[in-house]
C-alpha cells in the first residue's frame, strides 16, 4: 500500500564562525551536533599560561644564580 520513502543523508557542513577557522569536534547523537571550538580563544589561554610561568621561572632562575 504505503511505500516507504528513504530517508536522505543530510551533507555535513561545517560553518566557520566570523570567517576563523575552527576545530570541529562531532557528537555522535541523534540530530550530530556539531561543536565547533575557536582557535583564537584556545591560543589565548595557552599564551595566557605559559607567559607568566616563563616570567616567573626567568626570575626564579636568576635569583638561584645570583645566590650563590
Amino acid at each position: 500500500m504505503f511505500k516507504k520513502k528513504k530517508k536522505k543523508k543530510k551533507k555535513r557542513r561545517i560553518h566557520h564562525l566570523y570567517e576563523i577557522k575552527s576545530r570541529v569536534i562531532v557528537e555522535r547523537s541523534k540530530n550530530d551536533k556539531i561543536m565547533e571550538v575557536n582557535i583564537l580563544a584556545f591560543l589565548a589561554i595557552v599564551l595566557f599560561i605559559s607567559v607568566p610561568t616563563a616570567f616567573l621561572l626567568i626570575i626564579y632562575v636568576k635569583t638561584v644564580s645570583e645566590s650563590n
